[in-house]
């Protein structure tokens, strides 16, 4: 039900930390080549060099936390 409902990945309960581990960074290389610094999903872009946040083409004033908040939030592959 959940991958029907947009999700990438999920793990059943009684999973090993490994394989967690395992899927998570297979998340991450998927959401974000090892060569770029640019995160984007949809119209939202993380660049990641310089630290900001843009919808579209409109800059969004975040603070330090909100930042890696957004970016792991991508990373994890939350849709905005």
């Amino acid at each position: 039900m959940g991958l029907e409902r947009g999700a990438d990945e999920y793990v059943l309960k009684s999973f090993e930390t490994l394989q967690l581990i395992a899927r998570i960074k297979t998340c991450l290389r998927k959401a974000k080549p090892a060569d770029e610094d640019m995160t984007i999903i949809g119209d939202l872009f993380a660049d990641e060099k310089r630290r900001s946040v843009r919808i579209k083409e409109r800059g969004v004033s975040l603070s330090p936390k909100e930042y890696e908040l957004v970016l792991f939030l991508l990373l994890i592959g939350v849709k905005p």
